[in-house]
């Protein structure tokens, strides 16, 4: 995980361009490539191949990184109150938790 993190960090200004809209879609293309290398899945004998997880995870990841920049550049300028940051990121652990534990009500 700790060169997902370092792709992120090296393509973070692209990424929240993109989520802002202001940029090119071609930073959805490495995201997903590097979503894919990382989560190797099979499927009919073929390896690596794009999966619904990927698509999903990689919207997870590009909205999370938004609300961090986002919530955090917010709070430096005081628009936001300086405890926001920390309950943006709450929140996004408390809907992945919530995920994990019904799973057991529907495996």
């Amino acid at each position: 995980m700790a060169r997902l993190r370092k792709f992120l960090e090296e393509n973070r200004e692209e990424i929240v361009n993109h989520v802002e809209g202001s940029s090119e879609t071609l930073i959805l293309t490495k995201v997903r490539e590097k979503l894919v290398a990382t989560f190797q899945m099979e499927k009919l004998g073929v390896t690596p191949v794009t999966d619904a997880a990927h698509v999903k995870l990689m919207a997870a990841i590009l909205t999370a990184m938004w609300c961090g920049w986002l919530s955090q550049a917010k709070a430096n300028r005081n628009v936001y109150d300086k405890d926001w940051p920390n309950q943006f990121r709450e929140a996004i652990i408390d809907a992945f938790e919530v995920g994990q534990e019904y799973a057991k009500d529907r495996p």
